[in-house]
């Protein structure tokens, strides 16, 4: 009975620890891997999107426009930044 033990101790210990051990790791690997692949693949789609539809930004609607309008090389101020002497100035 004794002799059972110790050799189930020795088989333990010598054959199924390093099976264990071995499978644990490979396990390990294949979820941290997984897991890697699967970061890469949700950065790859959001930079997909982000290169795909450009933000489009609307003018505001506070500016002042004259005859000529807001064009290039035109300064347009926003109106709720003048001051009152200056509304007055551009008749507003």
């Amino acid at each position: 009975m004794v002799v059972m033990f110790l050799g189930l101790g020795v088989y333990t210990s010598k054959v199924l620890e390093p099976i264990i051990i071995t499978s644990i790791n490979k396990e390990t690997t294949k979820i941290e891997n997984n897991i890697k692949t699967e970061i890469k693949n949700k950065f790859k789609k959001i930079n997909e999107l982000n290169t795909d539809s450009p933000v489009k930004i609307d003018p505001k609607s506070d500016l002042i426009k004259l005859n000529s309008g807001c064009k290039e090389g035109n300064v347009c101020i926003p109106v709720k930044n003048l001051t009152r002497r200056q509304k007055r100035r551009l008749n507003l």
